[in-house]
């Protein structure tokens, strides 16, 4: 309500207010025109001021209901952007997932390439080290012994020794080709190891049978040392389960390594003992036992690393030990050292019972 409706109002209610008995003028006769257009006039004012009143308040509700319907736009658009963006970024987080999953997948696929380059890198680097390995003892171990043998048959051949002599240099022969033979032997088992993989024929063996052949035939190396190569086989036979090719070299390697670090005049035993499961072969010597230096990567380094001379300057190639441990392994037994420097070794192979 304004100020001028206020105005009119009080005026209005003045005007009714100096009539004393408002009920009873209005029943008698307006007493004259003037009175009559004063209260006409003022009438149409209030009328007026009414109507300019009911004027205001129908601008100001169309002017609130405008504001509402455009807040109702304005809420509406910003609901409407407030969707779009939660679905970009719903989307995008969609994209995104669905982007480090396809990272996610490459980096496992380079990590897999990567691990295989490093696997191939270490087989061929494997591989370079047993092509050197190979002309190393092709060059060294396997050329000395054939020069020596060939200098020996031009000596006799001249005519250089005496009988006694020739018949010592034909024992030198036997030795030298001995060992030769073994080193090609276990070169090649070594070499095919080492290309193919270890691959086993496991057959029931008569182990006293094996172990006695194999001491038969370096009975004369033991012999020419004055070594006592004693094969106890009082116990009777014994049976195991193994591959008849890898038993072979285990044993002829053992054996061939006890007379090659035992003096002259030395003793080697071999026996037997066992238990539920395993059937144990021990072979053991009084020479010059094992540093404990080498001890320590007694099965784990080929080479010159390991190798050694015997009591006698007997030569070797470095890879006996290590194709025992494969061997062994490979035909589910186990290995045993025990050694101490100046007071012999022993090697205890566990090979399994044949059923």
């Amino acid at each position: 309500m304004n100020k001028n409706l206020s105005r009119y109002i009080f005026i209005l209610l003045v005007s009714l207010l100096g009539v004393k008995d408002a009920a009873g003028y209005m029943r008698q006769p307006i007493a004259n025109k003037a009175d009559s257009a004063i209260i006409s006039q003022k009438n149409q004012e209030i009328n007026q001021l009414l109507l300019k009143q009911q004027a205001a308040d129908n601008a100001r509700l169309k002017s609130e209901v405008a504001l509402a319907k455009r807040l109702f736009w304005i809420r509406n658009v910003i609901a409407l952007f407030v969707i779009a963006f939660i679905v970009i970024i719903i989307r995008n987080n969609r994209q995104k997932n669905a982007l480090n999953k396809v990272l996610q997948k490459q980096n496992e696929d380079i990590a897999l390439q990567k691990a295989e380059i490093l696997q191939q890198k270490e087989t061929l680097h494997q591989l370079n080290q047993t092509k050197d390995q190979l002309f190393s003892i092709i060059s060294h171990d396997l050329r000395a012994p054939f020069a020596a043998i060939l200098q020996s048959m031009e000596g006799m051949k001249a005519g250089d020794f005496s009988p006694e002599e020739q018949k010592e240099v034909l024992n030198g022969f036997y030795q030298q080709l001995s060992m030769v033979t073994m080193m090609v032997n276990n070169l090649l088992a070594w070499a095919g190891n080492q290309q193919t993989g270890n691959k086993t024929e496991t057959e029931k063996l008569n182990i006293t049978s094996v172990i006695d052949e194999i001491v038969s035939v370096s009975g004369f190396l033991a012999k020419n040392k004055r070594i006592n190569l004693v094969h106890h086989t009082c116990q009777g036979e014994k049976y195991v389960s193994a591959d008849l090719n890898h038993v072979k070299i285990i044993f002829g390697n053992l054996i061939g390594n006890a007379i090659k670090f035992t003096p002259h005049g030395g003793s080697i035993e071999i026996f037997y003992s066992d238990d539920d499961d395993y059937q144990a072969i021990h072979v053991k010597d009084n020479g010059i036992g094992i540093l404990p230096q080498k001890m320590e990567k007694l099965f784990k380094v080929t080479g010159k690393g390991i190798s050694g001379f015997g009591t006698n300057n007997e030569a070797g190639a470095g890879i006996g030990l290590g194709l025992i441990k494969q061997f062994v392994d490979v035909n589910n037994g186990k290995l045993e050292v025990k050694s101490k420097p100046g007071e012999g070794a022993e090697f205890i192979v566990y090979l399994e019972k044949a059923a």
